[in-house]
């Protein structure tokens, strides 16, 4: 019925000269929800992993570092005496650093040198950073404070104008404290750095200090002249 009126409404319209077209209606579009997307980054990125310290100690074996250092500007004086203390050491240990001290000096007279004088700022540093390096398991003329054997003595208030140091572990060995020396003092005298040291005519004055556990010894000579 609606198209017949359509058309009968579109057919006068013509007869006037008029056209008509009908509206043809379509659906709306259907409705397409947006796509919505969060992304999130997350990166983890592995440690970076740090190289172990290998730390090789080989049963009857010594190992030695010399040290060469600058002279700078200590703070204070130091304290000078002609024999080595031994009030602070085992009975073992202080004969092995009265060993050593007395080997060191009959070297330099062999060399036309005169004898060191033991001084007890400088045993008192130098047994300290043998017993470090004994309980930080570390063996370096720089400690683990960063600080060097210039650092230490001058901090232990030894007035110097040069200063030098040499270091010896040795570990699985039973010897008697004479024969320890003995062979702590050969090593050095057998490297020309440590060697340079015990003969160093810059020097006047030293101070030896070793530490133990089992049969592991430490043992660090400190030398100077003070100002």
């Amino acid at each position: 019925m609606k198209t017949t009126l359509s058309l009968l409404f579109a057919t006068f319209l013509s007869v006037l000269g008029l056209s008509y077209s009908p509206s043809l209606s379509s659906p709306p579009p259907a409705f397409v929800p947006q796509k919505i997307e969060i992304a999130k980054s997350h990166t983890e990125q592995t440690p970076l992993a740090h190289a172990p310290v290998k730390k090789i100690v080989a049963k009857k074996v010594a190992t030695t570092t010399p040290a060469v250092l600058t002279p700078k500007a200590p703070t204070s004086t130091a304290t000078a005496s002609t024999t080595p203390s031994t009030s602070t050491a085992s009975d073992f240990i202080s004969q092995v650093e009265q060993e050593a001290f007395a080997l060191m000096n009959t070297e330099r007279a062999k060399n036309g040198l005169s004898a060191l004088v033991w001084n007890a700022t400088l045993a008192s540093v130098a047994r300290a950073h043998s017993a470090d390096m004994l309980a930080h398991q570390y063996f370096d003329h720089t400690d683990q404070s960063g600080c060097s054997s210039a650092c230490r003595v001058t901090n232990a208030g030894y007035l110097w104008q040069a200063v030098g140091e040499n270091i010896y572990m040795m570990e699985g060995y039973k010897l008697s404290a004479h024969d320890t020396a003995v062979q702590i003092v050969q090593g050095w005298m057998n490297s020309p750095g440590h060697k340079a040291n015990i003969l160093g005519q810059q020097f006047t004055e030293q101070g030896v200090g070793a530490a133990q556990s089992g049969d592991t010894i430490y043992i660090t000579s400190d030398y100077g002249k003070p100002r």
